[in-house]
């Protein structure tokens, strides 16, 4: 930021021709503006002014400098003032549907921060149990966004990648078992009678063992039941990364195994001729938190 500083030092003194009154104007002190101003010399190989004890001059290639970069500034300014102006004034409503356990362990945190942002912004998140719920929430209008685990595609709707998921098989830390468990001997905590994830990973990684039946330790209907299941017994559960991180770090469960399951979470939205301001900008709040999301693995 040293030659924006410099150049914005330059303007005040070209302005005032007053180191004291370009100090006062930019609130630093009188050696602040000679170093920005030594500095922009240096950078040019040219002196931008003159002075004696009497008055302060500009050089032929100041003056050139000045009335290059005034409009810039000038320009500059204006952008930040009215960036700024439209974070406070961004207002209207905001409905997104989301699968329940996904809303509720990261994007209802993710829309709280957005509403921090911007709080005349009113968001509402409503949780689902199926895709084709969400989908239709967005077809119907009820909807302005929704997260789905599978793309939708239709004359009146896009789906976007948001989020790539990584499911990983975990298990109490303190669990002495190494590696891949049996899934006909292993006791396995699902989410609830059906657990989609379990499944895949079990038809991805042991379909060669050929399990005809998994032994269900027991079913919880939230990640969190889940968890703490896991941390009471030596069973075993495949959760979405970012449900477990937590969890992990803290050293109450442990990965078991290094195989895993990827899959990756949509953005919905409706197709609009005009999109909202308020919609522009929370789509690239989430695109922006899901990516450093996915960073963190």
């Amino acid at each position: 930021m040293e030659d924006l500083d410099s150049l914005r030092t330059f303007a005040a003194l070209a302005d005032t021709l007053s180191f004291r009154e370009a100090a006062r104007r930019l609130g630093i002190s009188q050696p602040s503006v000679t170093r920005h101003l030594q500095w922009l010399e240096s950078e040019l190989g040219a002196d931008l002014v003159l002075r004696d004890r009497h008055q302060v001059r500009l050089t032929a290639v100041g003056k050139e400098l000045k009335g290059r970069t005034s409009p810039l500034l000038e320009e500059l300014a204006r952008t930040l003032k009215e960036t700024r102006e439209g974070q406070r004034t961004m207002s209207g409503p905001i409905s997104m549907g989301c699968l329940a356990e996904i809303g509720q362990s990261l994007f209802a945190r993710l829309l709280g921060e957005f509403r921090a942002r911007h709080p005349l912004v009113e968001v509402r998140i409503e949780l689902f149990d199926e895709d084709r719920e969400i989908a239709e929430g967005v077809r119907e209008g009820r909807l302005d966004f929704g997260v789905c685990s599978t793309p939708v595609l239709t004359e009146s709707s896009r789906s976007y990648p948001l989020l790539e998921e990584n499911a990983v098989l975990v298990t109490r830390a303190s669990n002495p078992a190494k590696g891949l468990p049996e899934p006909d001997s292993a006791a396995f905590v699902g989410y609830t009678d059906h657990d989609p994830l379990l499944e895949r990973f079990l038809q991805k990684h042991l379909a060669s063992r050929k399990a005809r039946a998994i032994r269900r330790l027991s079913t919880a209907n939230s990640h969190r039941a889940m968890i703490e299941l896991l941390t009471a017994t030596d069973g075993y559960a495949v959760l979405p990364h970012f449900s477990v991180r937590a969890a992990i770090e803290e050293g109450r469960l442990r990965i078991a195994s290094d195989k895993s399951l990827k899959g990756t979470l949509y953005l919905l939205q409706p197709e609009r001729a005009h999109v909202p301001d308020r919609f522009k900008a929370l789509a690239a709040h989430l695109r922006a938190r899901c990516k450093e999301e996915g960073n963190r693995g």
